[in-house]
């Protein structure tokens, strides 16, 4: 990095330090992965230690490289070492100057700003500056010129290949990414894309993301195993997920590289009707007719996740996924006929894919009595009608009163559309008033125990 004398950076297997001559070159020309042999004196400029040589030797050349070391920040660690740094990008592009002169860019490297020296000897100081994100090398320095020397620090890219630009995310439609082969893998597994959808659901993930996000052609599933990217999910948020195409256990989904919320309260769709589960109903709000339980002790209700197979019009038999963090996984089992709505779901740990097809419902309200069904099973859902209860005014703004003309009230917990509990009061009465005046405008599922009875009914909040 000098015209004239000496200015380059050796590393053996302890660490690296710069070797400066302002005029004498000792007959050697720099080339990377030579191996030299260096007798000088040990110096420091602006906090750089650095060696001036009175000889430089030769001794072999074509010396493999070392990796370069991952690092978050630059330090005293750093110095005169090959460094990498990921997730960079320039913040103000007027600082890449050009022309062949040395100068310095300051860059966000995720999240941390950073300091690139470019030197008017290397390739990159005629180059066009990097657009977009991308992946830097280069050998640690410092330059600074007052005492205590903890500051300046810098990273030098010593040729253009040191500045990897990241993959571009394809903007793309849903449908666009989740097609499958025969063999039920899929086609678009490994693709960086961007979606654009609206969030369906709650979070199935205690930590990270398990969400689905649906557009006009189609769902997917958004999986991150401990990253939630600061998002909370809610359902009828419209959101962009940038991120890789996946599959897990033959269900197409997305990894998220970022999470961004776009709007919120949008209207979802109305589900598809449908007889059977499939490929056609992954990641899809769908809906079945008059189900009822093969066998309700599957029905666990102990705040596990299990499945249940059901049977429904026009059907074979079926299964219904009920995760833990969904309130039906603590509710009574529904009664024998029911409407069923949910998030369409696949369970396959084996190729070909076209196996272990599911259904999620998204909360209590998902699981809809077929009217006049009675089965006298005592722990259905039933309709609070049926149990001589009413509920009004619905719609209601302030106070919502419950009456029973014979059973004793107990536990009355209101739910909203993601299942989240928004209000739950033990009664033990036969008629009482609960403020709901702190609820916000929109649909929630009031659930009411009555001597080991449970009914179940949807209420709207002006």
């Amino acid at each position: 990095l000098r015209p004239t004398g000496l200015d380059f950076t050796v590393i053996d297997l302890t660490g690296g330090i710069k070797v400066f001559s302002s005029s004498a070159d000792f007959g050697y020309v720099p080339n990377e992965g030579d191996e030299v042999q260096i007798s000088g004196i040990i110096d420091q400029f602006n906090g750089l230690t650095e060696i001036i040589p009175d000889t430089v030797i030769f001794l072999s050349e074509d010396n493999v490289l070392k990796i370069p070391v991952p690092v978050s920040t630059l330090s005293e660690a750093t110095e005169s070492d090959l460094v990498q740094l990921t997730g960079c990008s320039i913040v103000d592009p007027a600082d890449w100057i050009g022309g062949g002169a040395s100068f310095n860019v300051e860059l966000d490297c995720d999240g941390e700003t950073i300091t690139m020296r470019i030197d008017d000897l290397v390739d990159l100081s005629t180059a066009v500056a990097p657009e977009g994100s991308f992946t830097l090398r280069g050998l640690g320095g410092q330059f600074d010129f007052s005492s205590p020397y903890t500051e300046g620090y810098q990273i030098f890219p010593r040729y253009t290949a040191d500045i990897i630009l990241d993959p571009v995310a394809t903007v793309a439609d849903i449908a666009d990414v989740t097609g499958e082969d025969a063999d039920g893998v899929a086609t678009s597994d490994g693709e960086l894309v961007e979606l654009t959808g609206i969030v369906y659901g709650g979070n199935l993930r205690p930590t990270g993301l398990d969400f689905t996000i649906i557009d006009l052609t189609g769902g997917i599933k958004v999986f991150s195993s401990s990253l939630d990217f600061g998002y909370t999910v809610t359902e009828g948020d419209e959101v962009r997920v940038t991120g890789v195409i996946d599959q897990f256990n033959g269900l197409t989904q997305i990894i998220p590289e970022s999470v961004i919320l776009l709007s919120t309260g949008n209207t979802l769709k109305v589900p598809t009707a449908v007889t059977a589960l499939g490929e056609s109903t992954e990641s899809d709000l769908v809906s079945l007719e008059f189900c009822s339980l093969v066998d309700p002790a599957q029905w666990l209700g102990d705040g596990s996740s299990f499945n249940v197979d059901i049977v429904c019009e026009g059907s074979g038999t079926l299964v219904m996924r009920i995760d833990d963090l969904v309130d039906l996984s603590t509710a009574l089992a529904p009664a024998d006929t029911f409407h069923l709505t949910g998030i369409g779901g696949q369970f396959d740990n084996s190729s070909p894919y076209t196996e272990g097809y599911q259904i999620f419902p998204r909360y209590t309200a998902d699981i809809e009595l077929v009217p006049n069904d009675t089965t006298g099973n005592p722990n259905a859902i039933q309709n609070p009608e049926a149990g001589g209860i009413r509920l009004f005014p619905n719609p209601v703004s302030t106070q919502l009163v419950i009456q029973s003309r014979e059973l004793l009230l107990g536990m009355v917990t209101v739910t909203d559309l993601s299942g989240r509990i928004v209000y739950r009061r033990e009664l033990n009465t036969y008629s009482e008033q609960i403020d709901l005046t702190g609820l916000a405008a929109g649909t929630y599922y009031i659930t009411l125990l009555a001597e080991e009875q449970f009914f179940g009914s949807t209420i709207v909040k002006l």
